[in-house]
């Protein structure tokens, strides 16, 4: 979506009782060059939640800082699998890696500015492939993110 198309939904919504938002639906939004500055936008005209889903392949330092900086409330990592092997066959092109240093790297920044947001969320569809991870998934991430689901 272009800028001033977002600005001008952000106003109007607003002026409507708009209080939360999601920046996606389908698609990736880290892939948005401005979205540090659409997030920033939507806080500052008053939206109580901004949130995303993503894929986190795309979130590098920088990104998560500028994220981060123009007060994301909420960002939702979709991983599935607890293992390189089955997190990689199901997310074809994926690094799982990447991944998780990228996830990692979101929770140091934002402890080193001693901030509570965004709330970090981890999530993992529970299907043939991955039911037999699920307790390593939430092991593995219990003492990193803020909640679990699955």
């Amino acid at each position: 979506m272009d800028f001033e198309l977002f600005k001008k939904v952000i106003d109007n919504g607003t002026k409507h009782g708009l209080t939360s938002i999601k920046l996606n639906w389908r698609g990736e939004p880290l892939l948005h060059k401005q979205l540090p500055e659409m997030v920033r936008y939507a806080k500052e005209k008053g939206i109580i939640e901004v949130m995303f889903n993503t894929n986190g392949q795309l979130l590098t330092p920088e990104l998560s800082e500028k994220l981060i900086d123009a007060g994301l409330d909420k960002i939702i990592f979709s991983m599935d699998g607890a293992t390189k092997k089955t997190y990689e066959k199901i997310r074809v092109g994926a690094k799982y890696e990447v991944f998780i240093n990228n996830i990692k790297t979101l929770v140091e920044i934002r402890d080193k500015k001693k901030l509570r947001k965004p709330f970090v969320r981890i999530q993992m569809v529970k299907m043939e492939e991955t039911e037999k991870e699920v307790e390593k998934f939430v092991k593995m991430w219990e003492p990193i993110v803020d909640h679990i689901a699955v």
